[in-house]
């Protein structure tokens, strides 16, 4: 049997937090949870959120970090060395303020950019073949504080279309898991995965 894939989405933890754009790796993994029945549990040697089922037939392992973005890549590093994982049988979901909203990229490797979860991963690691996602938030108005802006919740808009986004990168992660990176950039990186205006829900 070959080994799990480790799904890591990066956030905040905290409450405050959990509607925030920066935390939409997180509201990824937990839609993939429920998606596919895997109960997600406190691993404090992990310092992570952990869970472990089936997608697409491969088995997997969820992961949320417990410490803060900043620090994301202590719980990479300790997840991929207990289970002895192949960097390239991770995948890594986050934030990315250069695509727009409902827009995503696939990427098998690359630099961590602005981003100070992947930053920490690399860090960490010493590694830059590290499958990834980004996941679009849109790039802040000028006169908007970078940090403010990624710690705000979405817009009204962005909420209303989020439950549909979200339920598309489960989607995509799934063909990840199936068929690789390479299928996935060339199936999912050009697509908007924003609903039409009929899918959106009406307004009582």
């Amino acid at each position: 049997m070959s080994e799990p894939f480790l799904i890591m989405g990066l956030g905040n933890p905290g409450m405050q937090y959990a509607l925030t754009r920066h935390n939409i790796g997180f509201m990824c993994v937990d839609y993939l949870a429920r998606a596919y029945d895997i109960p997600m549990k406190r691993e404090s040697k992990m310092n992570a959120m952990v869970g472990k089922g089936m997608i697409q037939g491969q088995k997997v392992i969820l992961s949320q970090p417990l410490t803060y973005m900043n620090l994301s890549g202590e719980a990479y590093q300790k997840l991929i060395q207990y289970y002895h994982l192949p960097f390239e049988r991770t995948l890594v979901l986050y934030d990315d303020i250069d695509l727009p909203f409902g827009r995503i990229r696939f990427r098998p490797s690359g630099s961590p950019g602005t981003h100070n979860g992947m930053r920490s991963i690399f860090e960490a690691t010493g590694q830059k073949e590290i499958p990834r996602l980004r996941i679009g938030i849109n790039t802040p108005l000028p006169m908007w504080d970078l940090a403010n802006y990624v710690l705000a919740n979405f817009s009204d808009e962005e909420k209303q279309q989020l439950p549909h986004l979200l339920k598309a990168i489960t989607e995509a992660v799934a063909y990840w898991v199936a068929s690789g990176s390479q299928s996935a950039m060339n199936r999912y990186n050009a697509l908007d995965l924003l609903p039409a205006e009929s899918e959106l829900p009406k307004e009582p």
